[in-house]
């Protein structure tokens, strides 16, 4: 869509959203389990470049750049890093990982990332030291605290990222304590790019008590569902754009949803949502395959995770 409009105006659309730089936002959640010794840990949640006809690589790798100076704890980047073809990416990844964090970059991959070839994009994440979390976890430490970060592959069927988000809770997370994770010597990174739906533990029971904190990549936000009965701390999700087109935003009373397109396709289309003890962050993104936004800018978020006071 994007690609087809951008041609038809020669141009002009991606000069458009090139003057249109993504806002930096500052949202803070606060999980009800979050450990006292992480509180005000900050998360620099990145999600949907779709770098191609709409958003070019420099423009991009410069959004990326631009954000050096922030240094959280954590950058998670929740999937489609690009809009159809990955050649010519490398600059976004590269800066990816170097910005500088306490604990790394880590992502999972979106729908768009695997509509002309996972495989060789995968090969590209590697070959720059990208973390990508395909249906595993990970377990770092930041000042003496295990922290526990999963991700999930793409898939179209909810049920499907339900099965995943059940898989993820289960098996044991590789062990990278108080280092940036090298996917090169690790297996944080999956080793095959598309795993069989025969691979994921089809568990249906609750995921194994553990006092460490624990956040889920997702690309899709209603891996939510199936996390909350889990006990994941905190989901990080994109894929939504915050709904593409909004009327406005609703009073807080009405529970501070966005008007529009949004809430006929999708249950969490932007923002922080919380149940039980788990919570769900949800951002518009950076980028968009489609021509337009209405009432939905683009953002990069600095999340700051607080517990219970």
């Amino acid at each position: 869509m994007g690609r087809t409009a951008n041609r038809i105006t020669r141009g002009r659309l991606q000069q458009h959203f090139a003057g249109r730089a993504p806002s930096l936002v500052e949202r803070t959640v606060v999980c009800p389990r979050w450990p006292e010794v992480l509180d005000g840990f900050r998360i620099l949640h990145l999600s949907d470049f779709h770098v191609g006809e709409l958003i070019s690589v420099e423009q991009a790798t410069q959004l990326v750049e631009d954000l050096r100076d922030i240094q959280p704890n954590l950058v998670a980047v929740t999937g489609d890093f690009i809009d159809f073809h990955c050649e010519g990416v490398e600059p976004l990844l590269t800066a990816l990982v170097t910005l500088p964090s306490d604990l790394g970059t880590w992502g999972v991959l979106g729908n768009h990332d695997k509509i002309t070839d996972a495989r060789r994009f995968l090969k590209l994440c590697r070959e720059a030291g990208l973390p990508i979390l395909l249906d595993t976890s990970a377990r770092v430490s930041i000042g003496g605290q295990p922290l526990r970060i999963s991700g999930i592959d793409w898939d179209y069927s909810v049920g499907e990222v339900h099965r995943a988000v059940r898989h993820v809770c289960h098996v044991p997370p590789v062990d990278v304590s108080d280092c940036v994770p090298d996917p090169a010597s690790s297996k944080v990174v999956s080793a095959s790019p598309l795993a069989s739906e025969g691979e994921r533990a089809d568990e249906t029971v609750g995921a194994a008590s553990s006092d460490e904190p624990h956040i889920l990549l997702a690309h899709h936000p209603e891996a939510f569902d199936a996390a909350v009965p889990l006990g994941v701390d905190l989901v990080l999700a994109g894929h939504t754009h915050g709904g593409q087109f909004n009327l406005k935003r609703t009073s807080q009373r009405h529970g501070g949803q966005h008007l529009g397109l949004g809430l006929l396709t999708h249950r969490y289309p932007w923002g922080v949502y919380g149940r039980g003890d788990s919570c769900l962050h949800v951002t518009s993104g950076v980028g968009s395959w489609f021509p337009f936004r209405v009432n939905c800018p683009a953002e990069v978020v600095l999340l700051e995770i607080r517990g219970p006071r």
